[in-house]
């Protein structure tokens, strides 16, 4: 589907975070982190029901169906809600240090950034400029699934932002920009990590309009986010670090919340 690096999914029993995810989590944000949940193995065909959910939806279509896959990957794949935000605390530590790169590149008063923000003003595509320069300070040089999602979901939240906005100013990104790009990233992971889950086998599936039932996926998951969202956008984008990680941690366990209830 729509990731080449999706897989059979995770087998039962073993830990549900990868020992990695600290390490990587603290590399991009060393000094705010998502507090992870105490690790427990994971229960036995845990990606069973998502699997045959999506397999319906995929031949038959029906927002139904999809919202059971996406509920039963968030209850059962990962845990519950609480424990899915402990395992995605890569993507909420790059939403921070997205939303920190993007507060620098407006106000241009830090000294320690005025190299990498020279080169995007410098270009002649500032839009393609921006995404290369933010991938460089969010994620980590590394090769892991979750730095190559995170470097993936940028382009695409900055790609959407042209496509959307296309005459946007990238000297002037005002505070609504900041956190539509924030929203598409966040969304976006949600979505690498479900298809990545879900695994090859689904690939294989002869579906005939596959790129739109692609398109309904993430459809459905940043609208569940945006509503989310709004609550964050109230409180400004002029918060610390710390608070733009709670703040972050809480949108993020809301929407698998409401994703979680489709599980019912």
């Amino acid at each position: 589907m729509g990731t080449s690096t999706s897989s059979g999914g995770a087998p039962s029993g073993v830990s549900f975070d990868p020992p990695w995810i600290n390490g990587i989590a603290l590399q991009i944000e060393p000094e705010v982190s998502v507090v992870a949940v105490p690790d427990a193995p994971s229960e036995r065909a845990r990606f069973k029901e998502a699997r045959i959910h999506l397999s319906k939806y995929l031949r038959s279509g029906g927002e139904p169906r999809l919202k059971a896959s996406v509920g039963h990957y968030v209850k059962h794949g990962l845990g519950g809600a609480r424990r899915a935000v402990s395992r995605l605390r890569i993507p909420v530590a790059a939403s921070v240090a997205i939303w920190t790169s993007l507060q620098r590149l407006v106000d241009r008063d830090d000294k320690d950034a005025q190299e990498w923000i020279d080169r995007i003003l410098s270009a002649d595509d500032k839009i393609e400029a921006l995404e290369e320069e933010l991938a460089k300070q969010v994620v980590p040089e590394g090769g892991s699934v979750d730095e190559e999602s995170c470097r993936r979901s940028i382009a695409y939240a900055i790609s959407e932002l042209q496509r959307e906005y296309p005459n946007v100013e990238v000297e002037q990104l005002h505070e609504d920009g900041i956190f539509f790009i924030i929203e598409l990233f966040l969304a976006r992971e949600i979505f690498n990590r479900y298809l990545f889950d879900i695994g090859q086998r689904l690939e294989q599936m002869k579906i005939a309009d596959m790129p739109r039932c692609e398109k309904e996926i993430m459809r459905y998951i940043r609208s569940t986010l945006s509503v989310k969202m709004k609550t964050l956008r109230k409180k400004g984008a002029h918060r610390t670090k710390k608070e733009m990680m709670e703040l972050m941690s809480n949108v993020l366990r809301e929407t698998l919340e409401v994703f979680e209830e489709a599980a019912e």
